[in-house]
């Protein structure tokens, strides 16, 4: 017999979830028991063995009287029957397989039939949510006006699947995932009775593997415990293939200290040990997810900034790295590769001693450089649009030079929420200002009066947020005639019409 049905909780207070553990208290004990329950939550948390809990005691010798109930007694014949499965006083039905009408009337008729033993007849109804429509309206007439001796109890995995009708005829007891501690709780009866020796690093390796499962743990538990003498966590990885975290905090030291061969090399050796690419990119997320909830909550306990986590966690997020490749890990190498070329380029551009005349991106030319002035823009120079109080809000510039870089993305991603919108940036030129904002410089009063709007505003914040992973500043100013002169005056005209021509361009575009 497998450890998952041997170690099987056969009583209330053998239960590890504490919230389902404290509502089957206050049910035992009540007056009165519900003739009709409704388990649900995710799979292996204990939904089938609480049903046969509840069966056991309400077939009980000892409970014969009616509630107040005991506890059932795991010595007597017909309460191990029970939890085996094998007492005609229980009927368990899977109703992924059984699930269309002529069963529920199968069931029916069994219902006003007298229990072959015990006092009560309960029906378990697995999955009652692949029911049939006209399956489920059979069932809510039986459980209108059930037998008195008939208990029903209904479990599933996908609540949101079951009628309101149904759910009203019910006491809903809701499973969640177990927490690690539950889970490790669970295991240590089992490793003691097996005399196994765990270190605390596998236990906890196979607690976070099972991801709140019961049924997963105890199963991991077994199968590494087959011809070791003891568990480590060695023997648990590579049973999982899972990621040491140690390899994943070498991969991601290699891409914040921008060294491409250390990237490679662990990739490299990842590949060698046929790493799973889909486990090795969960790993991945799961440390930096973690890594920055501990930036937030605990500091001095996360090894990077939360603004290094949150932005290594939003680029490894992004589908193309999880694409599937004919050369195993390619998606994760690439995007690790990126970020470091990224940072060494940026680094390249600000070292060197020289001050060289900044250039303005525009939309139209993506691969020109970004402009980052050192001081402050004086009105002189653009008419400022954004009020005071929004002016001296104090944005992000990594973030802001992060969006200038990714500019053509940023319009072909507004393009999609909006044409119009897309084409007023176009028209512009984005640089960074000295308070690290956006700022759009536009030629139109029309346009500048637009980007304002703040429908505009909104998909602007939403797009940068999804783009990478928080919203920026921006400035939309209009820019000043001396601007349309400056770039006039390279076009060759006819001697006196210069003065003319710049009057009528300031007509036309302000």
């Amino acid at each position: 017999m497998s450890w998952y049905r041997q170690y099987r909780p056969a009583t209330i207070s053998g239960l590890h979830l504490q919230s389902v553990k404290a509502q089957l208290e206050k049910l035992r004990t009540a007056k009165a028991f519900p003739h009709a329950l409704l388990l649900t939550g995710p799979r292996g948390a204990g939904k089938t063995s609480t049903a046969r809990i509840i069966a056991a005691m309400l077939n009980d010798p000892a409970n014969g009287s009616g509630p107040p109930y005991q506890e059932p007694d795991t010595n007597n014949d017909l309460v191990q029957r029970i939890a085996l499965g094998r007492s005609l006083a229980v009927h368990e039905l899977d109703a992924a397989s059984n699930r269309g009408i002529d069963d529920i009337r199968a069931l029916k008729e069994q219902a006003y039939l007298p229990p072959q033993e015990g006092q009560n007849l309960v029906f378990i109804l697995d999955e009652v949510h692949m029911l049939t429509t006209e399956a489920f309206n059979a069932l809510l007439k039986l459980l209108e006006e059930p037998p008195t001796h008939v208990i029903f109890i209904l479990a599933t995995t996908e609540e949101h699947k079951v009628p309101a009708t149904i759910v009203s005829r019910s006491t809903v007891i809701r499973f969640s995932k177990a927490t690690p501690d539950e889970l490790k709780a669970a295991l240590e009866p089992i490793i003691k009775d097996q005399q196994l020796k765990v270190d605390a690093a596998a236990l906890d390796a196979i607690a976070e593997a099972a991801d709140g499962s019961f049924r997963d743990a105890v199963k991991t538990l077994e199968t590494v415990s087959a011809g070791s003498e003891k568990i480590t966590l060695e023997t648990v990885q590579t049973y999982l293939r899972t990621t040491p975290t140690t390899v994943i905090y070498d991969l991601l030291d290699a891409v914040i200290g921008k060294q491409e061969r250390e990237v490679v090399e662990v990739v490299g050796r990842l590949r060698d040990q046929n790493a799973d690419q889909k486990q090795l990119l969960s790993a991945i997320l799961h440390t930096l997810h973690q890594d920055l909830v501990a930036s937030v909550t605990e500091p001095k306990s996360a090894k990077y900034a939360k603004r290094v986590s949150q932005f290594l966690l939003t680029q490894f997020s992004l589908p193309e790295v999880s694409q599937v490749s004919p050369i195993p890990l390619l998606g994760i190498e690439l995007k690790a590769l990126e970020l470091v070329f990224r940072a060494q380029d940026k680094k390249a551009g600000g070292e060197g001693g020289k001050t060289s005349k900044p250039k303005v991106i525009t939309p139209t030319q993506p691969e020109q450089s970004i402009e980052v002035s050192a001081t402050p823009t004086t009105s002189s120079s653009l008419d400022r649009v954004t009020a005071p109080t929004v002016v001296d809000r104090v944005g992000d510039p990594a973030l802001s030079m992060l969006l200038i870089e990714k500019w053509s993305e940023f319009l072909a991603a507004v393009e999609q929420r909006n044409s119009s919108l897309a084409a007023m940036l176009r028209s512009g030129k984005a640089s960074l200002t000295a308070n690290g904002h956006v700022c759009v410089e536009v030629f139109y009063q029309f346009h500048r009066d637009q980007l304002k709007q703040p429908k505009f505003q909104t998909i602007l914040e939403q797009v940068c947020a999804t783009l990478l992973g928080q919203s920026a500043f921006f400035e939309f100013q209009l820019a000043q005639s001396s601007h349309v002169a400056d770039t006039l005056s390279t076009v060759a005209v006819p001697t006196g019409e210069t003065d003319q021509l710049v009057q009528l361009a300031q007509e036309v575009f302000l």
